[in-house]
């Protein structure tokens, strides 16, 4: 049996590419982008716009991974720069327009540092993995390790799965964008109530 991977690019630019990847043990397809998030603010709007609502709905398992050079949320970044809280928020209408789900990781905190004379003066996590539900149901311990620094102001990340399918139910992730949800403390207060209740 063949263990190589049929790669078939769909579409490609400068910042992105977009593949299909047929897997030797069962020829299932699953689409991976592989991106490049623009850092120029005049780009921005351009670039995450040409990428709302893109998640094909045929089951095919997806993911985006890559420096995405934006934050999903303000926690994400840590030094001199506060970092704006009415920042456009790009990756999080792309994440939602397409339902795609950050996989977490394990390891450093940050994936990128900025140093001034020397002196790391930023820190901000912009490299990462998404995938739809499809993908979480077939390797429900996909996961991304941040890796050691190896001279690059970028740490590398390393993104594994289960490469069994498995027929269980996905793993519950919690989304830290709920708990900005005008909601989420109610929700909370309830739950916390209904314990001390029993």
């Amino acid at each position: 049996m063949s263990t190589d991977h049929k790669v078939n690019v769909k579409d490609f630019s400068k910042y992105f590419i977009d593949s299909e990847i047929t897997l030797p043990e069962s020829g299932s397809l699953i689409r991976v982008t592989w991106m490049y998030g623009t850092p120029y603010h005049g780009e921005k709007e351009v670039f995450w716009n040409s990428w709302f609502n893109k998640r094909k709905r045929d089951g095919c398992p997806w993911m985006v991974i890559g420096d995405l050079n934006e934050l999903l949320f303000l926690h994400e970044r840590e030094g001199s720069n506060p970092g704006n809280p009415t920042r456009r928020r790009y990756l999080e209408r792309f994440t939602a327009s397409n339902c795609l789900i950050d996989v977490g990781f394990k390891g450093q905190k940050y994936t990128w540092a900025r140093k001034e004379n020397g002196i790391v003066v930023l820190h901000e996590r912009i490299d990462r993995a998404f995938v739809c539900e499809d993908w979480l149901l077939s390797w429900p311990e996909s996961g991304v390790t941040h890796l050691a620094r190896m001279g690059s102001d970028h740490i590398p990340i390393l993104f594994t799965s289960n490469p069994q399918l498995r027929m269980r139910r996905a793993q519950f992730k919690f989304e830290a964008q709920w708990a900005e949800e005008e909601e989420s403390h109610l929700v909370i207060k309830d739950s916390c109530d209904c314990d001390a209740n029993n």
